[in-house]
């Protein structure tokens, strides 16, 4: 886990009004799709209900409602929010990874 990880996690999602418990849900989750990872992959591991992105103290992030994570070689990279409404920039290619894929809790 990198601590660029790190930054954008607390960034991205503490500032949201969820419970630690949830946090810690999505943090352990996290974890276990690292463990299993191979290669290169951006996975999305969350998707926020909109009453909480709403709420967002970034106003220009209110509507990124997935939570993405890069993983390259069994490393946890990076984190960041994406918009379920706007997937054009959701693949290979733009994310520079292998993979895409989904592994929702």
């Amino acid at each position: 886990m990198t601590k660029h990880f790190i930054q954008q996690f607390r960034d991205r999602v503490m500032g949201l009004p969820i419970t630690k418990q949830e946090m810690k849900r999505i943090l352990g989750h996290i974890m276990n799709v690292v463990s299993g990872s191979r290669g290169d992959e951006s996975i999305c591991v969350h998707k926020f209900d909109r009453e909480v992105i709403q709420q967002d103290p970034k106003p220009h992030r209110r509507d990124e409602d997935e939570l993405w994570i890069i993983v390259r070689n069994g490393n946890l990279i990076t984190t960041h929010r994406r918009s379920s409404k706007r997937t054009f920039n959701t693949n290979p290619i733009s994310m520079k990874v292998d993979r895409v894929r989904y592994s929702f809790i």
